[in-house]
């Protein structure tokens, strides 16, 4: 069983039924009762692995999120408690050995905030405020141009990866080399289950 981060953080912004797809072929259960399209909950019965997952910013909503996080207030937002409230009823449900959390952009600083010591993290292009530290249960990949992650470049537990997609049109406009460098594609092959 291996999982590609990329494929899971894609997923997560994707239908419920390649969610189901990809999940079960990796022995993982959508819990449709704990999930929705702010975070998705996975377990796999036989290793006893619960996978929780928090989507990035993708609805209107989100940017006021985001605000709340660029101004250090993020733990009050609705989003945020939803996910940790999301994540805690996961827990008492499935009573898991290992639980694993994975997030893009604003879904990996909330993973982040929501998980437990004992826990292992995978976050990309997290959005990060001054003095803010990565936990040491996090591995944190940001891509190099990526401006939401650039607080977070030189905190511990952050490997900055090459930008895949540079080429003469990022050069040309850096709207377009900061939007490709935010992309999960760019963690492609990254295995963490």
């Amino acid at each position: 069983m291996s999982l590609d981060l990329a494929d899971i953080l894609k997923a997560s912004y994707r239908d419920k039924k390649a969610q189901e797809h990809l999940m079960r072929d990796n022995g993982f259960i959508r819990d449709a009762d704990l999930s929705n399209d702010e975070y998705q909950t996975y377990f796999n019965p036989k290793d006893k692995k619960l996978l929780f997952s928090v989507t990035g910013t993708h609805k209107l909503s989100d940017w006021g999120t985001d605000v709340a996080l660029a101004f250090g207030g993020l733990k009050s937002t609705g989003r945020y408690k939803r996910a940790h409230s999301g994540i805690r009823k996961a827990k008492d449900k499935y009573k898991p050995a290992e639980t694993i959390g994975v997030g893009h952009s604003l879904g990996s600083t909330i993973i982040n905030g929501i998980t437990s010591k004992g826990d292992k993290v995978y976050g990309v292009d997290g959005g990060y405020t001054f003095g803010q530290k990565t936990p040491s249960r996090t591995t944190h990949y940001r891509t190099s141009g990526d401006v939401v992650s650039l607080l977070g470049a030189n905190a511990t537990h952050t490997e900055t990866l090459d930008n895949p997609n540079y080429g003469l049109l990022n050069m040309i406009s850096p709207t377009y080399d900061a939007f490709q460098s935010h992309n999960v594609e760019n963690v492609k092959g990254t295995v963490f289950v």
